[in-house]
């Protein structure tokens, strides 16, 4: 056997060589470690469930007044998990951005449109009374 180190030959059951001083039981370890696959990642669960929870703030939102508060609480909290999820993903090395960001996304577009939609249905509500 030679020494991965120095390239000069030692005996097969040396664990060091002797001519540098090398480990030569840590080279057989390595090249099995290197070997392994590694880990592979987990998709973040709250990124996903925060993109979920947007969509349906989409799907009920803005048909009456319940759909609207209805549409309204899924978005914040679709909001609250996309960005736990974001969190999660950044500090953790877990997979599920996109899902984090489109639901990031999403959540403040149906806040917005559902804000101008309340404000307009309390508008009505105070023209109708007034005439």
């Amino acid at each position: 056997m030679f020494c991965k180190n120095c390239g000069q030959q030692v005996p097969d059951e040396s664990k060091f060589c002797l001519h540098c001083g090398a480990n030569l039981s840590i080279n057989e370890t390595d090249e099995a470690a290197k070997d392994e696959p590694k880990a592979a990642l987990k998709n973040s669960g709250k990124a996903i469930a925060g993109f979920v929870l947007s969509l349906v703030s989409v799907v009920v939102g803005g048909y009456d007044l319940v759909s609207l508060l209805l549409a309204i609480s899924c978005a914040v909290i679709g909001l609250v998990f996309s960005t736990i999820g974001r969190q999660e993903i950044m500090l953790k090395k877990k997979k599920g951005k996109g899902f984090a960001i489109a639901g990031l996304v999403i959540s403040i577009v149906v806040l917005s449109l559902s804000a101008l939609d309340l404000l307009s249905y309390t508008f009505d509500m105070l023209f109708w009374q007034l005439y």
